[in-house]
């Protein structure tokens, strides 16, 4: 019984021991001090200045055994510190000086802050721009753009600077604005820029005077405001400083908006300028005792590269040029009286006695050494076509002529009666160089409508589409055109179609007049050619009647310089001859053929070397009047020739003036379009002198298009003259040519497919699409012959139509293939940080007309694509836009968790990341995010590795389209589950599908689970361990104690 009861008592303290674990006083750490040592880490970590200030206030005290105790000297500091940082805060919202010496609360106005903005310009030019926080928007940029001086914005800038008076032989203009998300913004209050402008200036120019202007828009309208001048500082100010061996300029100024500004400045005496022109300079024939002598064929070239030096006297405007000797081995060609003649390149130029600038065009002094003429010439541009002498015209040409006189040096006339220089409207010279000549059998350049574009499909595929149309030009490349109208003005305009005269007695109504009608048709051409987006046309006209009353060579006139369409209008009446338009007045006079002619062909001269030139002849009657030697009106007026004249003088007999007139279009060069039309009743027309000039322009002009057969359109009424100006607009527009193919050679970074979605070996029927549309956008049968192939080992594309087949006039035909980004495009974009830019910063950029990302970021699609064609007999080559693919970049989300008894959550577990796409493996490093941190993910042979634990996740970004495997490795003692895309949680180690535009999330679990003795309900396993050990020794301390009892009990019974 007393066995019992010890072995009771000795249970008793055993559990005690154990429950005494879980209680008061034991060996674990209290919940309380847990508490007190999260504060105390939280304090320690705290910014160093709170740390001292924590200190300062009260040490933090060591940790106590009782839990109240510990949480009381915790918390206690931790308010105090929490306390004073609020103190800190509101003092500085409120604006209450602080507690340290020195310091006092500055002024609101001195408290308000600035925001300075940089912008830079590739010409090095620096802008910088200050105001107050506030007056721009927050995020806004600074942006500056120098303007081309090709742009209409320059063009622009620089008209509003002359209107507004100020004089300048130098300008420059930039686009000055903020911009924010894209967008301009401008600022609510003023903002002070400064502008840093190295080698703007040439260095040798001695400036006198620096305005900068802004270019202000207001209701329509622009004005120059002067913003800066040449100072020496000051606000509004500008300077010019010498840094090494170079001028800049520096400007500040203040301004409340912002678009474009001018930098103007004029030279100062002794400033040199030198320039370079080509000039041809030819030798010829001359004018000898008032007729003409032919010198057989002795017209010879004198010389090409001409270098001047532009140099600056004094005062605006007043510019000297030096005269610079041409070779001295010059030949020369020596008239009957001993005297050496020459012409220059400019064939209508004004005549003048001082050195001034005419129509933007630069004098240049010529002298020979061994010639002893010197010549004035007005060079034109960058490139100047010189005619030889064949065919005179005198006195309107002259400019100047010089003669040297012995050792007395040179000296200067000004249209001599004797020593006069001789200009060729007729021969053109040869081109300056393979291609600048003009018309067809010269530099004007075909343009065949054609275009390259990618669509983007919803897989992140494309449809490449390559298009050719039968016409000229598209919006991108549009074909230039000029046209030159040469308009009957004779009296007769005013009558009626059929013939009736307009007459006091019987009027005939204005718009029943040929006059009329003329100016509907020939409005109804410009807008026809305006709505062509493919075009860029400028215009010319010239008008011709006939008088004995006026002077020499004054039958014809210039009403229309060139100009595009925008720039002028016909007519601004409807209802009557009078009014502002050009042609707003009412025809009188005979008929000067040759007058119309003559002045049409120097209008060519000035016409756009890479235009297509278009001449339209319109008559009304028969040729009556034409132009002597002398330049005098003669003939009898009223018929083609007659015995004699108004005034009873002898002419040259029967058909002299349409003799003239045709003499004077044979002398038409590069043409390229030559029309004539007959208006009115047919008996009064003169078709055949029309089609006579087609016959004469036809013979310097092979390659040029004429009407059917060379006959005029005969035009009795309106209906029939506006068809035949809608004829003539689309023959202009069209481009006939054959022998057609389009070669595409795809780049590295697109792979061509075929139906079946694989990569493409050669091209089937199946595998493209092939259409020819009409004008209408109706499909049209292709041509018979026409293929399309695909050679894989040149990644070339080739579209052939049959060799003899002509593009019809508007049909656009088209061939469409489809591509996807290569593997080789999306290991570029991840060998640069997920970027289009390469190691320089630059992006490969879509064509402004390329279709899904046109002007966007990129890789090219192609390396080159062209068009290859015949046109008048000769092959051309046009290329294509370079579109640009964009990739479809998505990511692959894996998280880890553990759970079970049994978990080890600080345990790394390894996964491995496979894709895949047409048994390719792609290993090129992806960036990833692991928690906060960003690394990069290499792959080993085939695979990418990488290792979570409990409660992390990594996203990875990985190409769209491909096939991807996430596996995890095996982790011996757990249960594996994975969950997709949050479906349904499966067992398993793998997952694995096709990555999509949108993010595919795996979320892998492992388990591990050891179960416990039943009945025994303790917290978790540490507990039974914890409630083991002390078992084991409580119950070992017992059975120890009751065992030496016992052997002492059992000693002292045997003593």
């Amino acid at each position: 019984m007393k066995r019992k009861k010890r072995a009771f008592w000795a249970l008793f303290l055993a559990l005690a021991l154990i429950f005494s674990a879980f209680g008061d006083g034991g060996g674990f750490v209290y919940a309380e001090e847990a508490k007190a040592a999260e504060i105390q880490k939280t304090a320690e970590e705290l910014p160093e200045e709170k740390q001292v200030e924590t200190e300062e206030s009260e040490e933090l005290p060591k940790m106590e055994e009782k839990s109240g105790t510990q949480e009381a000297a915790v918390k206690e500091p931790m308010e105090e510190t929490k306390k004073a940082e609020n103190t800190s805060e509101l003092k500085e919202v409120s604006g209450e000086p602080s507690e340290e010496k020195g310091e006092e609360t500055p002024k609101a106005e001195e408290q308000k802050e600035h925001v300075e903005y940089t912008a830079t310009c590739e010409e090095g030019w620096e802008i910088h721009a200050e105001a107050a926080a506030g007056v721009l928007p927050e995020g806004a940029q600074l942006k500056a753009e120098k303007l081309s001086e090709d742009s209409n914005a320059f063009a622009r800038a620089r008209e509003t600077v002359e209107k507004s008076g100020v004089k300048f032989d130098g300008i420059a203009a930039l686009d000055l604005h903020f911009e924010k998300d894209g967008q301009e913004v401008e600022p609510e209050g003023t903002v002070q820029v400064s502008v840093i402008m190295p080698d703007m200036i040439p260095e040798e120019a001695a400036v006198e005077e620096l305005v900068i202007s802004h270019i202000l828009e207001e209701n329509g309208e622009t004005r120059a405001e002067t913003v800066a001048e040449l100072a020496e500082s000051g606000e509004g100010s500008v300077s010019l400083e010498q840094e090494s061996g170079a001028q800049t300029l520096r400007a500040e100024f203040a301004t409340e908006s912002f678009s474009s500004y001018t930098v103007t400045w004029q030279l100062g005496a002794g400033s040199s300028v030198p320039k370079e022109i080509p000039i041809s300079l030819y030798a010829g024939t001359r004018q000898a005792d008032g007729g003409y002598e032919e010198l057989g064929d002795v017209t010879k070239q004198l010389g090409n590269l001409i270098w001047y030096t532009a140099d600056k006297s004094s005062g605006w405007g007043s510019v000297d040029l030096d005269e610079v000797p041409i070779p001295t081995n010059l030949p020369t060609v020596t008239g009957t009286d001993g005297k050496t003649y020459a012409a220059s390149g400019e064939t209508r130029i004004k005549v003048g006695d001082s050195l001034e600038e005419v129509t933007g065009l630069k004098m240049v002094k010529l002298k020979g050494q061994n010639d002893r003429n010197w010549y004035v010439i007005y060079a034109a541009g960058e490139k100047l076509q010189a005619p030889t002498i064949s065919n005179f015209q005198t006195a309107e040409n002259v400019l100047y002529y010089g003669r040297k006189g012995g050792s007395s040096g040179w000296t200067e006339t000004n249209k001599s009666s004797v020593n006069r220089l001789y200009l060729d409207y007729n021969t053109p010279a040869d081109p300056l160089d393979p291609g600048s000549g003009s018309g067809s059998g010269g530099g004007a350049t075909p343009s065949l409508a054609h275009r390259k574009y990618l669509n983007r499909l919803e897989d992140g595929s494309y449809d490449l589409t390559l298009e050719v149309t039968g016409q000229a030009g598209s919006e991108t490349k549009p074909k230039k055109l000029d046209v030159l109208l040469i308009l009957d003005q004779s009296g007769s305009m005013t009558e009626d179609m059929d013939g009736t005269e307009n007459t006091w007695e019987h009027p005939v109504q204005y718009k029943d007049s040929r006059w009329y009608n003329a100016k509907v048709a020939i409005q109804q051409l410009i807008d026809t050619l305006k709505a062509n987006r493919g075009l860029d046309v400028r215009y010319s006209i010239v008008t011709y009647s006939g008088s004995k009353e006026t002077g020499a060579f004054q039958d014809a006139t210039v009403k229309l310089e060139w100009n595009t369409a925008d720039k002028f209008q016909i007519s601004k009446n409807a209802n009557g001859y009078s009014g502002e338009g050009i042609l707003d007045y009412t025809p009188s006079g005979g008929t000067n053929y040759q007058a119309g002619l003559r002045i049409g062909k120097q209008q060519l001269a000035y016409a756009r070397s890479d235009a297509e030139k278009v001449v339209i002849f319109l008559s009304d009657g028969y040729p009556t009047f034409y132009y002597n030697q002398n330049g005098m009106t003669v003939g009898a007026g009223n018929a083609d020739g007659d015995s004699s004249d108004w005034n009873g003088n002898h002419v040259q007999g029967e058909g002299s003036c349409s003799k003239a007139a045709l003499a004077e279009a044979t002398g038409f060069r590069g043409v390229d379009y030559f029309y004539t039309i007959g208006l009115g009743n047919k008996d009064g027309i003169n078709a055949d002198t029309l089609k006579n000039l087609s016959e004469k322009v036809w013979e310097n002009n092979k390659n040029c298009v004429f009407s059917d057969e060379k006959k005029p359109y005969l035009c009795g009424n309106l209906t029939a003259l506006k068809q035949a100006f809608t004829e003539m607009a689309g023959s202009i527009t069209r481009l006939v040519c054959t022998d057609v193919s389009i070669r595409d050679t795809l780049s590295e970074n697109v792979t061509l497919l075929d139906k079946s979605g694989g990569e493409a070996v050669t091209l089937e029927p199946e595998d493209y699409k092939l259409l020819a549309l009409d004008q209408n956008g109706k499909e049209q049968k292709v041509p018979e012959g026409t293929t399309v192939s695909y050679a894989a080992e040149s990644h070339q594309l080739l579209l052939r139509f049959p060799e003899k087949y002509e593009l019809q006039n508007g049909w656009t035909y088209r061939v469409t293939v489809h591509i996807t980004p290569s593997d080789r495009a999306y290991e570029k974009y991840f060998e640069r940080g997920a970027s289009y830019k390469d190691k320089d910063g630059k992006a490969d950029e879509g064509g402004p007309d390329t279709g899904s990302h046109r002007k966007e970021e990129g890789f090219y699609s192609n390396d080159s694509a062209s068009v290859t064609y015949t046109y008048r007999g000769k092959e051309w080559t046009e290329g294509y836009e370079k579109p640009v693919v964009q990739l479809q970049i998505s990511s692959i989300l894996v998280s880890k968790t553990v759970t079970g008894n049994m978990a080890e959550e600080n345990r790394d577990f390894t996964f491995t990341l496979t894709l895949t796409r047409r048994n390719k493996n792609f290993t090129t490093a992806l960036p990833a995010i692991k928690g906060q941190e960003k690394q990069q993910l290499t792959a080993g042979k085939d695979s990418y590795t990488f290792t979570l634990k409990h409660g992390e996740t990594i996203e990875i970004q990985v190409p769209t389209g491909w096939s991807y495997q996430v596996k995890e490795a095996e982790n011996e003692g757990y249960t594996a589950y994975v969950t997709v895309e949050e479906k349904k949680e499966a067992e398993g180690q793998l997952a694995k599908g096709i990555i999509g535009k949108t993010a595919v999330s795996v979320a892998f679990r492992n388990d591990r689970e050891v179960q416990v003795p039943t009945g025994v309900n303790l917290p978790d396993l540490n507990s039974w361990l914890a409630a083991a050990a002390v078992l084991g020794a409580g119950g070992g301390s017992m059975i120890g104690i009751n065992g030496y009892r016992r052997r002492r009990t059992h000693g002292k019974g045997k003593n």
